[in-house]
């Protein structure tokens, strides 16, 4: 389910709120959490829930959006140390090793990752898993690379600065860091996810309350009622 679906459900809840909150005599309903008062921190508690899946959501697509771009970095970085080696024969040893691992490096090619979809299928968390153990083998191949690229003897001395020994630990730590954090993005997102779920649709829950707001203007105003009239096209 769509992400702005929820959000334009809370706006509608919101609106059927404001609606109640105007009539006269003032809205009663036989249910008491129901009432304008009720329903305006149930409508807060939602709306906060909300935004902080929100926040976490956008966070992620930027964070994995850098990480897509560091890891090009990374795998450019690489092949220029590759063609420094290359260029002095006393790193020959070097350069092979470094090679071999360059070449893996390169081929792994991780998916874009998704953050968590609400009620997202087994298929899809697969994917994503998949994509994670993808980005940790880039950063245990570049780990590996820097050591055996970086074990040339006076392979930093008059290195440019972007792939000095420094540099290249550098953007493994950024690697590693980006790893860590979208993982833990990934645990928060899902549970709050199903909160979520349950606070829209289980027994009592948003669904259940917006409908039976409806019933109660109908039972108290009539049918026919300007205010009936007023909420009764609302949609849930």
């Amino acid at each position: 389910m769509a992400e702005k679906t929820f959000v334009d459900r809370h706006a509608r809840g919101e609106s059927l709120r404001d609606h109640c909150a105007g009539f006269s005599p003032i809205f009663g309903p036989a249910d008491t959490t129901l009432t304008v008062v009720n329903l305006t921190a149930f409508l807060g508690q939602v709306g906060s829930l909300n935004t902080e899946i929100g926040t976490l959501q956008g966070n992620y697509t930027t964070q994995s959006a850098n990480r897509v771009a560091l890891v090009k970095t990374i795998k450019a970085a690489a092949t220029r140390v590759a063609a420094r080696l290359k260029s002095n024969a006393a790193w020959t040893s070097e350069e092979k090793s470094a090679r071999q691992v360059l070449n893996k490096l390169r081929g792994v090619r991780p998916p874009k990752p998704k953050a968590p979809a609400e009620g997202e299928p087994p298929v899809e968390a697969k994917k994503r898993n998949s994509g994670e153990q993808a980005y940790a083998e880039v950063a245990a191949l570049f780990e590996k690379f820097i050591g055996v690229a970086t074990a040339a003897a006076g392979y930093t001395t008059g290195a440019p600065v972007a792939i000095t020994s420094g540099a290249l630990h550098g953007l493994l730590s950024s690697l590693k860091g980006s790893n860590s954090f979208l993982c833990n993005l990934d645990a928060q997102i899902g549970p709050k996810q199903k909160k979520r779920q349950a606070l829209y649709f289980d027994a009592g829950g948003f669904q259940a309350k917006f409908l039976a707001v409806k019933e109660s203007v109908k039972s108290q105003y009539g049918t026919q009622s300007a205010e009936y009239l007023t909420v009764r096209g609302l949609k849930w």
